[in-house]
């Protein structure tokens, strides 16, 4: 995890959606994560993109204190890679804006400052097929969700999955499994849930 504990990565991939806080103000900002590429994507404001850099301020969640990443702002290139266009449509509704790569120079977690964040995935290159399988038996995958949540969970469907844990769309809306230890593999993503393989 390039240095990083368990933890730094659980507090930067739960999130989907942060505070882009610049000199004019802040904007709310929904991204995705390219876990190939290490940084996050998302339409942002003209006045955003103008400004080159911002402070991305993402809110605690749960056990998890808040943390600030410093990106640097350039435009996204639509042509060289839709990958991430699927991607955000399966966490976000449409927006309208300028699509922006944000590039984290420096981040704020836990106790400490870094010079960067934990932000690519050993699962990235094998990710579709991991969600497959897990779509492919929707019972089980609702029924593994409930008992990582807690509480029921009806019509699940994976929409991603990471060294952090699992994103779920249900009919409650959007639900993130996070994982007890690194999923580093499909075969730790399975026996996580205890799932077949």
């Amino acid at each position: 995890m390039n240095g990083h504990r368990f933890e730094h990565v659980q507090q930067v991939w739960t999130h989907r959606q942060g505070q882009l806080v610049i000199d004019q103000g802040a904007w709310t900002v929904r991204f995705v994560i390219d876990g190939v590429r290490g940084v996050l994507v998302g339409p942002v404001a003209a006045a955003v993109m103008e400004a080159g850099e911002a402070a991305l301020e993402l809110p605690a969640a749960g056990d998890l204190p808040s943390a600030s990443l410093h990106v640097g702002l350039r435009a996204a290139d639509q042509s060289a890679d839709q990958g991430w266009v699927d991607r955000f449509a399966a966490y976000h509704p449409a927006e309208k804006g300028h699509w922006c790569v944000m590039e984290v120079r420096a981040a704020r977690l836990l106790d400490g400052v870094m010079d960067n964040a934990p932000l690519t995935s050993p699962l990235a290159g094998v990710e579709g097929r991991v969600l497959r399988g897990l779509n492919a038996d929707k019972a089980g995958l609702a029924a593994a969700a409930g008992r990582v949540l807690g509480s029921e969970v009806r019509e699940a469907l994976a929409i991603g999955v990471d060294l952090a844990g699992i994103d779920l769309r249900t009919s409650a809306g959007l639900r993130r499994l996070r994982a007890t230890a690194p999923l580093r593999d499909e075969g730790a993503v399975r026996a996580w849930l205890g799932v077949p393989g």
